[in-house]
């Protein structure tokens, strides 16, 4: 189910603003709202879910996982609040330990 409320004047460019995805657990009744990503975007969401970091996401060959739409990528689930603003941070220590 998409969520929107375009007549809001004063919530222009805010979080109520912008149109999001709302999903029902059917187990415990708990909503989620999630922003409409593009797919390339939820795919790179998927992966730095998974624990890999933005380095090992990029792919050249794959369209979609250059380096530009990565990072751009990751900016825009800051944004959202999808990720910690210390993510990178986080990634970039998990390299130097390996």
């Amino acid at each position: 189910m998409h969520i929107e409320f375009p007549k809001w004047r004063e919530h222009n460019n805010t979080f109520h603003s912008k149109k999001r995805t709302a999903v029902i657990s059917r187990n415990t009744g708990e909503w989620f709202i999630f922003p409409n990503l593009t797919k390339t975007q939820r795919t790179i969401w998927k992966k730095i879910k998974d624990g890999l970091s933005p380095i090992e996401i990029i792919d050249p060959v794959k369209e979609g996982l250059s380096k530009a739409n990565v990072y751009k990528t990751i900016k825009i689930l800051k944004a959202e609040g999808l990720l910690d603003d210390d993510y990178e941070k986080k990634s970039n220590e998990k390299e130097d330990i390996c």
